[in-house]
């Protein structure tokens, strides 16, 4: 299992997986929220997980100005983790 940064080829499995954690959220925009973050418009750092080309999850983080229960600015802060179900628990 690698560790690593998104890729825009990566883009297609990340929505695939986004659509897993949101599956109330429409496929255009997942897609349209993942090439903003790709392309630098949307200021999101994303972690990818896999191995022989697949993702097998993925975690979100950003910079908040504020969170709750924090004191000071910015925060990192998890907008959304996770792993394929086919991958959990290895």
């Amino acid at each position: 299992m690698q560790i690593r940064t998104l890729a825009w080829s990566d883009i297609q499995q990340w929505i695939q997986l986004r659509a897993g954690l949101w599956p109330d959220q429409p496929q255009d925009e997942l897609a349209a929220e993942s090439r903003d973050v790709l392309s630098g418009k949307v200021l999101l750092i994303v972690f990818v997980a896999g191995e022989n080309g697949t993702l097998a999850g993925f975690i979100e983080l950003s910079l908040r100005s504020v969170a709750e229960g924090c004191l000071h600015s910015p925060v990192p802060y998890i907008e959304g983790w996770y792993v394929d179900p086919a991958y959990r628990r290895s």
